[in-house]
């Protein structure tokens, strides 16, 4: 469809929306968006929170008061328009599974395709064994076997997938900070990797078109709660509430529109917890759907047709188009900005004045400021690696040497290659080119047997199960595993190495042509890689030798999968990039650009590391 005639159905919507009555008895058509003219019908929620738990050690403090309170929030939004009883609340003993299955199932097959369902989980999250599925704990969940009683992901999309419904939105809050003083190696192994837990929850958005899933926390974050927030809730929550009761709508409408809310929860949350904590938003949907009204601007309307009014002041209809019109030159002017950006041929200075001319233009409601925002990090960032070649590179491509630990080196040359990826996560984009000057980079994952030398040689303290990891090294070398980021540095320090950049090491996983995993762009295979396996004690390690079949374009091993890889570079303000997936990951977390992170103190049975060297 042109876009001429969009901005008008979108002028004329609002302008309806402005002059009809609020709808009373009828649970049917309580908002319009106003971007796309779309009706909400009626809304449904599910609000659970486990604060209480029969282990425990679990115990959270307002998880139940979470749920409780956005429960309130959305029956009394609606109150006299939609029964109390859409909106269904399931906290501490009541939230077994069999309780919270039989209130999500019901509330998504009565909804219907133009509602809107709210499902809100306040509650732990933890991984199986494998990594493979995420569960969120129930009442009476065993945290060392959340797959007897816990709700699965796949559980949830089950049902989401039976539901005609085509507007949902989940507020997810799985990866809390709480006690969790249970004495279990494995408990504490699954609790550790808070980063899978985020990122099976922003999974969940790719499901199926219409969904929206807003998490409380990203990367290897945990979920802060306290009496600080809002009097007693999680900083999410907190966030939420403040957000839906007009805090969040930017352009003064009088609706809080989705995207409205989440950047308002993510600003907040961020200010709250200093930056520790940083919600994330996932999936395909309407960034202007309604979620509530703040009593300001124009009430919730029904759908309406037929002509408008007569004897009514129409004065308002141009500053409307003018809305429209000014929306339509941002989108247009924010895809040539973005385009610019990534043109690493451009100085970086020219880059980075066209992104704050974009921002400067286009200061108020702008849906893309925090993604212009992040590009200009990406520019500053780009400038820090992106030298242009001092010097030849003093040997031709696949050339080995030895490293100081014994361990064979391969040259990277100088020179370009695309970073990122358009269809990855949102950490990935945009896609670019990086010019990188040459080095040495490890031709294997440093193994068992190289770091037993290093600790006999420097005393260093052992990593995690240190002598189960030593028994295997009779029957060949696997990578060693249990090391911090400070363990890695240490290492690669000592033979007079250092850690790579994720640059480096994205450049060195996937070559110069954009391919999708090391070995091109065919999906990983068992013969490509090792991942999506369950774990079964180092046995299941792979030699650091073996799946010829996936090195990369410089003769590397394992860049793909095997085990996480540290770099020296930072996430973010508190967490260390890791590459590769590992192991137990799916074949999403293998692709030569996803992006990790995790705290540089944490280790666990999926995490390694190589090194590498300057080529001078």
């Amino acid at each position: 469809m042109p876009r001429q005639p969009v901005l008008s159905l979108i002028a004329a919507g609002l302008l309806l929306a402005s002059l009809a009555p609020p709808a009373l008895a009828d649970t049917r058509g309580v908002f319009v968006s106003p971007a796309t003219g779309v009706s909400v019908g009626s809304v449904w929620g599910v609000f659970i929170g486990v604060s209480k738990y029969q282990q425990k050690e679990l115990n959270l403090k307002y998880a139940d008061k979470d749920a409780q309170a956005l429960h309130d929030f959305f029956v009394k939004q609606f109150k006299g328009r939609i029964p109390a009883d859409q909106f269904r609340l399931v906290t501490n003993e009541q939230a077994t599974r069999g309780r919270i299955l039989k209130e999500v199932s019901e509330v998504l097959r009565l909804a219907q395709p133009e509602d809107l369902v709210i499902l809100s989980l306040a509650q732990h999250g933890l991984p199986d064994a494998s990594g493979h599925d995420l569960y969120f704990l129930t009442y009476n969940s065993d945290a060392n076997l959340p797959e007897d009683q816990g709700i699965s992901r796949d559980d949830l999309l089950k049902q989401i997938a039976r539901s005609k419904a085509r507007k949902i939105v989940l507020f997810l809050d799985a990866c809390h900070a709480g006690a969790f003083g249970a004495s279990s190696t494995l408990l504490a192994m699954r609790n550790a990797n808070a980063a899978d837990i985020n990122r099976m929850l922003v999974s969940m958005g790719q499901a199926q078109d219409g969904i929206a899933v807003l998490s409380a926390s990203s990367a290897a974050e945990r979920s802060q709660e306290g009496p600080q927030f809002c009097g007693g809730h999680g900083a999410f929550t907190c966030a939420l509430l403040t957000g839906l009761k007009g805090a969040a709508d930017n352009d003064g409408n009088g609706l809080v529109q989705m995207r409205e809310l989440y950047d308002h929860t993510y600003r907040e949350v961020k200010r709250l917890t200093t930056g520790y904590q940083n919600p994330e938003i996932q999936g395909r949907y309407d960034n202007s759907l309604p979620l509530a009204a703040t009593g300001k601007g124009a009430p919730p309307p029904s759908p309406q047709t037929g002509p408008a009014p007569t004897g009514v002041d129409l004065s308002g209809y141009h500053d409307l188009e003018a809305v429209a019109a000014r929306a339509e030159q941002r989108e247009q002017a924010w895809g040539k900005v973005q385009a610019f950006a990534g043109k690493t041929s451009v100085s970086r200075e020219k880059r980075l004045a066209a992104l704050d001319k974009f921002l400067a233009d286009f200061p108020d409601d702008n849906p893309h400021a925090a993604e212009a925002e992040a590009l200009k990090q990406q520019v500053h960032a780009e400038v820090l690696v992106a030298k242009a070649p001092a010097y030849e590179a003093p040997r031709q491509m696949g050339k080995e040497i030895t490293g100081r630990d014994g361990a064979p080196m391969v040259l990277v040359p100088a020179g370009e290659f695309i970073m990122g990826s358009n269809d990855g996560d949102a950490d990935e984009k945009p896609e670019r080119r990086v010019t990188l000057e040459a080095f040495y980079i490890d031709k294997y994952e440093v193994s068992t047997k190289l770091y037993a030398t290093f600790i006999q040689d420097t005393r260093r303290a052992q990593p995690s199960d240190w002598s189960q990891q030593v028994a295997l090294v009779g029957s060949g070398d696997r990578p060693v595993v249990n090391v911090t980021w400070h363990d890695a540095d240490a290492y690669c320090r000592h033979y007079g190495k250092r850690l790579p950049t994720e640059q480096e090491w994205e450049k060195a996983a996937r070559g110069t042509d954009g391919r999708k995993y090391p070995w091109g762009n065919e999906e990983p295979s068992s013969r490509h890689a090792l991942f999506n396996t369950r774990w079964n004690g180092y046995g299941t390690l792979a030699t650091v030798e073996s799946y010829e079949a996936g090195k990369s374009p410089y003769g590397l091993y394992h860049m793909a999968g095997n085990v996480w890889e540290w770099t020296s570079s930072d996430y973010d303000n508190s967490t260390k990039v890791l590459r590769g997936g590992s192991w137990h990951n799916n074949a999403g977390y293998v692709r030569s650009a996803y992006r990790s992170g995790d705290n540089p103190s944490r280790w666990n049975a999926g995490t390694g590391f190589r090194c590498a060297q300057d080529a001078r």
